[in-house]
């Protein structure tokens, strides 16, 4: 398993912690959760070639509100 550090804004933390409660979960297995949903989930919107997917509109019903410019960038540590 990789570890890595991960900059969570506060007001990304807040929703994130309290769907984690709801769903019985540790903060790390929804983390997880929403990532693999995410993944599992097939883009019928990726935009142009070298779009930003963050710039992309969020599908309807999405938990997570979209991210701030600039911010939210996930970047693995060695």
């Amino acid at each position: 398993m990789i570890r890595f550090s991960l900059r969570l804004p506060e007001d990304l933390h807040e929703p994130v912690t309290a769907h984690a409660a709801a769903d019985r979960r540790s903060l790390n297995s929804q983390i997880l959760h929403l990532l693999e949903a995410a993944l599992a989930t097939p883009r019928t919107d990726a935009g142009p070639p070298g779009a930003d997917p963050a710039s992309l509109p969020r599908p309807a019903g999405s938990r997570i509100p979209p991210r701030p410019e600039g911010r939210g960038i996930l970047r693995e540590s060695r």
